[in-house]
């Protein structure tokens, strides 16, 4: 890879960035934690669920595994995702 490509795929990853994290925002109505500017959360009735976003990948954690299924389902008409089903070791 030369020079002069790797700022045009930073670029194209920070456009999907951007655009991920305003489908969070706008349309599935996540909170950006204060306290963390890589979490989100959103709470309906006694459902928690987080977010959580690292450079490439995104974790989400709740109790409720409707919760989580719901969540990949709005993320999978947005986007073209890979699931790589629960984790391991966190």
């Amino acid at each position: 890879m030369s020079s002069q490509e790797v700022p045009l795929w930073v670029e194209a990853v920070f456009q999907v960035m951007v655009q991920a994290v305003r489908l969070i925002y706008d349309q599935i109505n996540y909170t950006r934690y204060e306290y963390g500017s890589c979490v989100y959360f959103k709470q309906r009735n006694d459902d928690l669920t987080y977010l959580l976003l690292y450079v490439y990948d995104m974790m989400i954690v709740a109790i409720n595994k409707t919760q989580i299924q719901n969540f990949k389902a709005q993320l999978k008409q947005a986007f073209d995702i890979k699931d790589l089903r629960e984790a391991k070791k966190i």
